[in-house]
């Protein structure tokens, strides 16, 4: 409730006005999916164009450089704009201008951050061509009953996988 009620204030004189919230997508030709947070038409704010704007709500326990600016090459957000593109929603709710990630940082006292993305159409392509390549990749995993590891996703940020003990022996 602390974290709503400091985001609320924070942002109460922003002018605009919600378009779908919590807006489900799913493309019938691919199966791609996601969730618009909220679609908003923004009337112009903080150096803003007026528009349609995807709006993205983030939680952050730190406001490190990767936290900040890192969704300029975030999957989820190039996937939402590749998806309004190709299931041609700037018919139903206009153009999109872009997204906007509103960073809350989960300190004692919150702290805000706003990160603006307009993926360009190389980042667009580059993430569908990434997509087939680990479908293909999934597939042929699929065929071979052979699953490789991803080494670099063993120990994060919450400790060891699950399944570390299985991935370091020989079973």
């Amino acid at each position: 409730w602390r974290v709503f009620s400091a985001y609320r204030l924070y942002y109460m004189h922003e002018k605009i006005i919600p378009l779908a919230v919590e807006h489900d997508l799913k493309d019938p030709r691919t199966g791609e999916s996601c969730r618009f947070d909220l679609i908003a038409f923004i009337e112009g704010h903080e150096g803003l164009a007026p528009g349609t704007y995807n709006i993205e709500h983030k939680t952050a326990g730190r406001f490190d450089h990767v936290t900040l600016e890192g969704w300029q090459n975030d999957g989820e957000v190039i996937g939402q704009n590749t998806l309004w593109q190709h299931l041609g929603l700037d018919h139903r709710f206009g153009p999109l201008k872009g997204t906007i990630v509103n960073l809350l940082g989960k300190q004692k006292e919150p702290r805000f951050h706003r990160t603006f993305v307009a993926p360009d159409s190389f980042r667009i392509q580059s993430h569908l061509d990434d997509l087939r390549r680990w479908g293909g990749l999934m597939e042929l995993s699929k065929t071979l009953d052979n699953w490789p590891r991803a080494r670099g996703n063993c120990i994060g940020r919450y400790g060891m996988c699950e399944h570390y003990d299985h991935c370091a022996s020989n079973d």
